[in-house]
This record gives structure tokens, sequence and C-alpha cells, in this order.
């Protein structure tokens, strides 16, 4: 398994919305197993969003809906190429 951090000093969302840092733990496939020390109990879909590369700062990042033990619904997604989760309200 592979723990991805975020440094403490990470800026607060100001934004509604606006995706918060959070700490996974993935599975040799990369997918998410763990969020904030709570399992993953069902990956619903996954996604890649790539727009922006003609720009100065374009975005690349890997979705996933998933369901949480607790019930939760879920929008994470790692942000490439710096390999930081986040999650994010729809």
């Amino acid at each position: 398994m592979r723990r991805a951090t975020i440094a403490a000093s990470a800026a607060r969302p100001t934004r509604l919305y606006e995706p918060r840092p959070v700490d996974v733990v993935t599975n040799s496939g990369n997918a998410p197993v763990q969020v904030e020390n709570i399992d993953v109990v069902q990956v619903r879909e996954e996604w890649i969003v790539e727009d922006g590369w003609w720009t100065a700062a374009p975005v690349s990042r890997w979705y996933f809906e998933v369901v949480l033990i607790d019930g939760r619904d879920l929008t994470l997604f790692c942000a490439f190429p710096s390999g930081h989760w986040f999650a994010q309200r729809a």
C-alpha cells in the first residue's frame, strides 16, 4: 500500500466546493482503499480529466467516486504530476 500525505501547511479551501487535501492509502493499482483512515468499500466510478494542456496551467486529474465504510459517498482526485490527493464535493 502507498500512503500519500499532505503537508499541514497546505492552503485551506476558501471557496464553496473547493477541493480540500486528504490523506489517501492506495492499492497496487493506485486506487484508493482508505481516505483519512476510513475504509473504501466500493469504487463506483473513475475517470480522467485533462484540460488546458495548451496553457501555462494545465489540469490533469484522476477522479474516483467512492463509498466509504460509514456509508458516505465521496469524490476524490489525484492531481498530476504532484500525486497529491483531494476530496471535492459535486
